[in-house]
């Protein structure tokens, strides 16, 4: 990352070097490198005009990385500050405030305040579908499924999932990494209801699909392996070894890249299942 940064450093357009920090920052985000990417937003805002609309879109990371950190008094300052660049009152149908929905939502639910997420995620999702734009709704319609499968809202996620698979199956090449991130919400939707067939299918779509596109170690690959391997564990006692190869690979992943969450949830999983990390 920080070679690429250096070949741009030269360029003369502070519009196209904020760009490509904010680009820079996204990877990071995704990634969990926190101070790398907050530092790269820091020069990506200063970098864009203030009149420019690449201001609005890095306030939007802002806020998303703000709550990621957990200061939600940064996030919210953050939002604020979005908001007020934007006409009064604000309309769903306006692109920078649809961004500004979606980052506040979804820091909402990094800072725990999964079910005050829903409203602007909601908000954005028909805005987006009044719009026809099916499948720019469809990853929030995954981002909302995956918050109600957290508060135990099984068939509204169900619904939500349906919706968000059906435009990009119909439109979208295959191995769309929308559809596969669907696949893999309802691969865990599955598990939470104890259909562990139907979670094998889905996760085995899930995983195909990234490893024709994506890195071994690219996160959602990760977590799609991890809900194979229960799928094809399912209720029994002990992991099999089709499971056990799948678990090592996305702990092998997980150590790589220091995420404690999900090494917690996988190890906790395995010693359920008398195996050891």
């Amino acid at each position: 990352m920080r070679s690429l940064e250096q070949r741009f450093d030269g360029l003369d357009n502070a519009y196209v070097r904020s760009m490509i920090l904010h680009g820079m920052a996204l990877v990071e985000l995704d990634e969990g490198l926190l101070p790398a990417a907050q530092a790269h937003l820091d020069r990506a805002l200063a970098e864009a005009p203030e009149t420019s609309m690449q201001v609005d879109v890095v306030l939007c990371e802002r806020v998303r990385l703000f709550a990621l950190l957990g200061d939600a008094e940064a996030m919210q300052r953050e939002y604020e500050r979005a908001l007020a660049r934007l006409p009064a009152p604000p309309q769903a149908s306006d692109s920078k405030y649809q961004w500004l929905l979606s980052a506040y939502g979804r820091g909402l639910d990094a800072l725990g305040r999964s079910a005050e997420a829903l409203g602007p995620l909601e908000q954005r999702r028909a805005a987006l579908v009044a719009a026809d734009r099916p499948i720019e709704a469809a990853p929030t319609a995954v981002t909302l499924a995956e918050i109600r499968l957290k508060l135990g809202r099984l068939d509204e996620a169900e619904s939500d999932l349906q919706g968000a698979r059906a435009d990009p199956e119909r439109l979208t090449p295959p191995n769309n990494l929308i559809l596969a991130r669907a696949n893999v919400v309802l691969a865990e939707l599955s598990l939470a209801r104890g259909r562990f067939e139907e979670a094998a299918e889905f996760s085995g779509a899930a995983l195909s699909a990234y490893e024709a596109v994506a890195e071994p170690d690219h996160l959602p690959a990760l977590r799609a392996r991890f809900a194979r391997a229960r799928a094809l564990t399912g209720a029994a006692p002990e992991v099999p070894a089709e499971a056990r190869r799948l678990v090592d690979a996305a702990l092998a992943g997980w150590r790589g890249k220091a995420r404690e969450t999900e090494l917690r949830r996988a190890t906790e999983w395995l010693a359920g299942h008398g195996a050891a990390p």
